[in-house]
């Protein structure tokens, strides 16, 4: 079946509570690779997978930012509140390290806004693992968590989100053993969230242009190096510049959703490099020696997990885990990989690049 080209529809999504960076969706930069984690974990149906495509409603978004915290190459932002203003918030409103965070159903069950003390966000799927380890880095141990009667909201999917997150950052806090805890508190709810922004409503933004204007979106090309463009995400930055803050690791190794670790079969690779070409964040790194030899470096630090390496490979030769070395992480070191023995034969010399074009076609074959 062919598969839908998703330049354009992830910018529908665009809005003063959303940032889109579309070029920067694995999806978008080949259509050959599944991901759709933002549809997963949509909170209010604004984001749906039909028939194995992605369907997205501007006038359904509530401004949660969940699909924003699980996008691993941060195509999907939140303008407000930003990551940097809502971690100063969580400061702020600290007591003797522990932090409450408040959804907006929990504060509708509290009557008045503002009755129930702590950070209000529209859902505590907003939170992600940049914030709750930037949070311990800053001396902040417990977060309890109040929400909605969760299994009665049409919300739910942002608890789901939210209870990955924190196991996820206390994971990895533990390698840098330092103890993290966190806990929900339910506060019975019957009310909806409303469209964001509650006032004026999305459709009358939507009239004035707010969701409509915007640059006409363009295609990402190949750069210099062959390889489409890269982009690190801030976040990964942040949680890595808060880990060091934490001091050294008491373990060497941490498993973890955020990095991921890349090996290559010899017996399978053919030296064609594809993986480079379509890696978001250029995590892999394509090197030449001086006598022709072709290969990679893969740098974890930089790795988002997002699999579109093992997806783009044709031969299955690469795969990537979970698990990194924490002196990676802090280092920001690269692993030489070692590919195939590259396709040169004196008597054919175009052999390299038949093979590249080779593989090349067997991509977009699938997506037509």
């Amino acid at each position: 079946m062919a598969k839908r080209n998703y330049f354009g529809v992830l910018d529908e999504l665009d809005s003063m509570a959303l940032s889109v960076h579309q070029n920067r969706c694995i999806q978008v930069r080949n259509g050959n690779v599944s991901c759709l984690r933002c549809a997963t974990v949509c909170t209010s149906g604004c984001l749906s997978i039909v028939d194995g495509e992605l369907v997205v409603d501007q006038q359904r978004c509530v401004g949660c930012g969940t699909c924003a915290s699980v996008c691993p190459t941060a195509a999907i932002g939140v303008r407000v509140p930003s990551d940097a203003q809502l971690l100063d918030h969580c400061v702020r409103a600290s007591r003797q390290g522990v932090l409450r965070i408040v959804c907006h159903s929990a504060l509708e069950a509290d009557g008045e806004e503002g009755t129930c003390e702590g950070v209000p966000v529209v859902c505590l799927g907003r939170l992600n693992e940049s914030l709750l380890v930037s949070l311990a880095a800053e001396g902040i141990g417990e977060v309890e968590l109040v929400c909605g009667t969760c299994e009665q909201c049409s919300y739910r999917p942002g608890r789901v989100a939210a209870e990955t997150a924190c196991t996820s950052a206390q994971n990895l806090l533990k390698a840098w053993d330092r103890a993290f805890a966190w806990s929900f508190v339910t506060r019975e709810s019957s009310r909806r969230l409303p469209l964001f922004p509650p006032t004026p409503s999305s459709a009358a933004v939507c009239e004035r242009g707010v969701f409509v204007t915007k640059p006409t979106p363009r295609r990402a090309h190949v750069t210099g190096d062959g390889t489409l463009p890269h982009f690190l995400p801030e976040r990964h930055e942040s949680i890595i510049d808060a880990l060091a803050d934490l001091g050294e690791p008491v373990a060497e190794r941490v498993e973890s959703r955020l990095w991921g670790t890349a090996s290559i079969d010899r017996s399978r690779c053919r030296g064609c490099r594809l993986c480079s070409v379509f890696c978001p964040t250029g995590a892999l790194w394509r090197i030449t020696e001086a006598d022709g030899t072709v290969g990679l470096v893969h740098y974890p630090a930089d790795c988002v997990q997002c699999r579109c390496c093992e997806q783009v490979c044709r031969q299955g030769a690469i795969k990537v885990v979970g698990e990194v070395a924490t002196d990676d992480l802090l280092s920001g070191r690269g692993n030489v990989l070692e590919v195939a023995i590259p396709l040169r034969d004196p008597q054919d010399p175009d052999l390299m690049r038949r093979a590249v074009q080779e593989s090349c076609r067997a991509v977009v074959s699938e997506k037509r």
